[in-house]
């Protein structure tokens, strides 16, 4: 029987200090994984994303969370088929997308994107029949990756964006082959130990409707459409820091304030960043040299010229 102390320590040794965010951006990645165990007590779910520059470790932070909850890198990508995916969102817990950028955002992803979130469901035609429906649910937890920030306001305001720096906060001879197979190792004890965690620690307060109590608490903040959901994680980190208090905060109530405060700024970036022309303009000088190599297609048919490139190519 592993201890909740044992699985926390190894929580953070094999999977939260190799990912390359900030110490609370940590705990809250650890409370919303953690959720999948309880996701049944709380029907919508903020979408996390994985934001950095190319080979800034977002893929690898997917790996690290899929190999603890599953065992393999089981990361999808934006060419995986829609009904693939909605078969997948019944039967696994989280779902992990790999290198979503704007133009993967495709009507038929983002309804998928906004499903999962609000935990609801889509509903066809039963194939071969006239009248027959059938209900695809998408009760699961989703991670995204990519470079770009999202562009559409309805995913953005579902979406806990955690924000990438290897410089800052990533560790030196860093190996990933042996990273994983090092939590491969420990995976199980990890496991096993949250479990237990849960069931002691939040199963309680959960079914004393604790929930309702604190997501009402909580002030303005522009992801209010997930209270529930936080309150959850607040939950969850109320019993990591009997294990793992974390540095330069009293209270776990003051991490949550700074989660708050920081996914309001990150969504007020995003808003920003909706319009094409003033994102190109705020990352021309991180990524100047891969935007001058950008390639327009120009056309000569007919006495006509067209031409064909993405807004970023064309400003380029």
């Amino acid at each position: 029987l592993v201890t909740p102390s044992e699985a926390v320590r190894l929580l953070w040794d094999k999977v939260l200090s190799r990912i390359a965010i900030s110490p609370s951006d940590r705990y809250l990645l650890a409370c919303w994984v953690i959720g999948v165990f309880l996701k049944e007590h709380v029907r919508p779910k903020p979408l996390i994303r994985f934001q950095a520059s190319t080979a800034f470790g977002k893929s690898t932070a997917s790996k690290l969370v899929s190999v603890l909850l599953y065992g393999e890198e089981a990361l999808n990508h934006s060419a995986s088929t829609m009904a693939a995916t909605y078969a997948m969102a019944q039967r696994y817990p989280v779902l992990f997308f790999d290198n979503i950028e704007t133009r993967n955002m495709t009507p038929s992803f983002e309804d998928f994107l906004l499903t999962a979130a609000t935990g609801g469901m889509k509903a066809k035609r039963q194939s071969n029949t006239d009248s027959d429906v059938v209900l695809e649910h998408a009760n699961c937890l989703v991670l995204t990756n990519g470079i770009e920030p999202l562009t559409k306001h309805e995913v953005i305001s579902r979406t806990l964006e955690l924000k990438m720096d290897l410089i800052k906060y990533g560790q030196r001879d860093f190996q990933e082959v042996k990273v994983l197979a090092d939590l491969r190792e420990d995976r199980g004890r990890i496991i096993s130990g949250l479990v237990n965690l849960v069931a002691q620690s939040c199963l309680p307060r959960i079914k004393a409707g604790h929930v309702q109590r604190i997501a009402r608490a909580f002030g303005p903040h522009s992801k209010e459409r997930f209270n529930e959901y936080l309150a959850l994680m607040s939950i969850i980190l109320d019993a990591l820091w009997a294990y793992r208090p974390a540095h330069g905060y009293a209270m776990p109530h003051d991490m949550v304030a700074t989660w708050l405060s920081g996914q309001s700024a990150a969504t007020k970036k995003q808003d920003e960043g909706t319009n094409e022309v003033l994102y190109f303009m705020d990352t021309f000088a991180e990524r100047r040299d891969r935007l001058m190599d950008a390639v327009v297609e120009v056309k000569h048919e007919n006495g006509a010229v067209t031409i064909k490139g993405s807004t970023s190519a064309l400003l380029s």
